[in-house]
């Protein structure tokens, strides 16, 4: 009896410890005490597409995302994947000592960097950004040349090797909003526009999360679908509930191709690893209830009277 309350004690805490600390962030600590710019955060969650944050070296917004939902350039401590390191350093010229995206580049049009932080007026800051809070801690631009997270067009160019690549984006990023550069052609022919506003055409974000995106997307002519998320192992994509290839965009990031008319495209990540965690895990459970079930039964068997 002793020994079955003791199992008992185990998993429940067991499910404690697992679960407890996933209800609040820091609930011992108020929010304010440690993430400032409350009202500036607030207001950025009544936008209804997604977009990007980015802030110099002296302002520290590592854990915004955590609490507001905030999505920044940097992440927080993740993998990065080497195609965008790549693409991070060839916009830096190289220079490993620069922590952050530059700001003034049209690649954080593409990246979708809609506002930017900065620590008074210590960096240089282009024309394209208007000043839309300011106060003696750090001021708040908004960038209004910044491409929405999913967008569609109707040109391309190929080139399949990392440094022309690198060269491309580097110095024809002022044409991403309207050409996606690709590895190899589509396997899909269709007619091509160089300006993406000669074609109709409408992107809208039906849900955005961690593991799962929906959009719907209406267009008069067949077309490529960029979106400036990581082209990471593990996404996969649906068109109208059909499974369909996702293509290599802008070196690093995500395209679709699209035919005409209205679709609903989805993102859903499926890692391999999640896959084989799962079958482990079942099979470890399954395992474990053998070895009670049985040793319940061997236990049982040797306190049977033996008869003579």
């Amino acid at each position: 009896m002793g020994i079955k309350i003791f199992e008992i004690l185990i998993v429940i805490l067991c499910v404690v410890d697992l679960t407890i600390p996933a209800i609040g962030y820091n609930p011992t600590i108020k929010r304010s005490d440690i993430l400032p710019f409350p009202g500036v955060f607030s207001e950025f969650n009544k936008e209804d597409s997604p977009f990007r944050v980015i802030a110099d070296d002296i302002i520290k917004l590592q854990n915004y995302n955590a609490v507001h939902g905030v999505h920044l350039m940097g992440g927080y401590d993740l993998p990065v994947l080497k195609k965008y390191g790549d693409l991070f350093l060839s916009q830096n010229n190289g220079n490993l000592h620069n922590h952050n995206w530059n700001e003034n580049s049209e690649l954080a049009d593409f990246l979708n960097v809609k506002y930017y932080f900065n620590k008074g007026s210590q960096t240089p800051v282009s024309s394209k950004y208007k000043l839309i809070f300011n106060n003696l801690n750090y001021r708040v631009y908004e960038n209004l040349n910044v491409f929405p997270r999913a967008f569609m067009v109707y040109d391309f160019e190929v080139i399949n090797d990392k440094k022309g690549s690198l060269d491309y984006l580097k110095e024809n990023d002022f044409r991403l909003r309207d050409k996606v550069l690709l590895p190899a052609p589509p396997e899909v022919p269709f007619k091509r526009y160089s300006s993406s506003s000669d074609v109709l055409n409408n992107v809208n974000f039906i849900s955005y999360t961690n593991d799962l995106v929906a959009l719907e997307v209406k267009t008069a002519e067949d077309g490529i679908l960029v979106m400036s998320d990581v082209l990471m192992p593990g996404w996969v994509a649906f068109i109208d509930e059909n499974k369909i290839d996702i293509l290599s965009a802008n070196y690093a990031f995500r395209g679709i191709f699209i035919p005409a008319g209205d679709h609903i495209i989805t993102f859903k990540y499926k890692p391999l690893s999640l896959t084989i965690g799962m079958i482990l895990t079942f099979a470890g459970l399954f395992i474990a209830a053998l070895f009670i079930l049985f040793g319940r039964r061997k236990k049982r068997d040797s306190n049977d009277p033996v008869s003579t």
